[in-house]
């Protein structure tokens, strides 16, 4: 039987969350083929079922363009939830130019969290701030960037990525902001290089000992030649994007019915949008909904911090392709 490669049969280089879709897909038996002078497109097809897929991104084309382009914009999905009344974080958008109208709306709820209306990948999200001068430096960071800041108000909770396909959770992954445990003798520098040796793969990226870094310690007036206590946990971030080296569990069995029956109604009020990840906050049966992502990085399920892996691509190509028997398939 020959080996199916990607790259050669659709005309491209798939980044590695549509690689493992189509090579599950392929598995399955859906056929996949370039189109004829087409440039970066192929075709996804089984039995009556057919996707036409551009810059080979597979979910682009299952779930509905304006659900997904909803959940870009992270005020505005978060005002929609809000008017169905489900639990989202209070939050304002303010523009490059408002930083000192947005301290005013910020300083009543601090601490807060600032973030890019429109990032992704953690990119610029600074969690935690309380101080004004701390606040305009970093708001201005991402105005900078992005154009638009977005202020939101910081809940307690674990922090989880659900996935969700055809409104079923089918994967919860706890996630830990990236920190290092202290064993009275390491300094910070040396545990941050110690833990990196062992994050092994692509999704497990490094901690860096970058400026952010430098920014939290100082918060707990640490530098990178100090030397934590034994036992001691010190986080080098506060969010816990993964790609921040940032660690994951998956955690699913630990979810109550109640909090995965929410988070199902909450995909399901959103028209078209197929496969999602949502990152949320539980803090015992309390649920916020941060952000919904409709193009969700699903390889970071199969490379997780305990080894333990859902293959959730099987899940989204059997509701990508109804027709697939997957149970007779092995």
């Amino acid at each position: 039987m020959s080996v199916f490669r990607p790259r050669t049969e659709v005309g491209r280089k798939l980044t590695r969350a549509n690689r493992v879709l189509v090579e599950t897909a392929v598995d399955l038996g859906v056929e996949v083929n370039r189109v004829p002078g087409k440039r970066r497109r192929f075709t996804m097809t089984y039995g009556d079922t057919s996707y036409l897929i551009r810059q080979g991104y597979i979910l682009t084309a299952y779930n509905n363009k304006l659900a997904a382009r909803m959940c870009k914009q992270k005020s505005t999905i978060s005002s929609y939830l809000d008017s169905k009344h489900f639990p989202v974080p209070r939050n304002c958008l303010f523009e490059h130019t408002e930083v000192e109208r947005a301290w005013d709306w910020a300083k009543y709820s601090l601490p807060i969290v600032l973030k890019p209306n429109d990032g992704k990948s953690g990119d610029n999200v600074y969690v935690g701030i309380e101080k004004k001068e701390e606040f305009c430096q970093l708001y201005t960071k991402i105005a900078d960037k992005y154009g638009k800041v977005l202020i939101e108000e910081l809940k307690e909770g674990q922090d989880h990525r659900v996935l969700v396909v055809k409104g079923k959770v089918v994967s919860c992954l706890k996630r830990i902001p990236a920190h290092i445990i202290g064993d009275g003798i390491s300094t910070v520098k040396s545990l941050i290089e110690q833990k990196n040796k062992s994050r092994k793969g692509p999704v497990l990226k490094h901690i860096k000992l970058d400026e952010e870094s430098l920014r939290n310690l100082n918060k707990v007036t640490y530098n990178p030649s100090s030397i934590p206590n034994k036992g001691e946990k010190v986080y080098l971030r506060l969010n816990a994007n993964i790609s921040d080296g940032g660690d994951s569990y998956e955690n699913m069995h630990n979810i109550s019915y109640k909090i995965i029956k929410v988070i199902e109604e909450v995909i399901k009020s959103i028209p078209g949008l197929n496969v999602c990840g949502v990152d949320v906050l539980i803090n015992d049966e309390e649920l916020s909904i941060i952000e919904i992502n409709g193009s969700p990085m699903i390889d970071i399920h199969y490379n997780t911090s305990c080894k333990k892996t859902v293959p959730v691509a099987k899940d989204i190509i059997q509701a990508m392709f109804p027709e697939l028997n997957i149970s007779s398939k092995k």
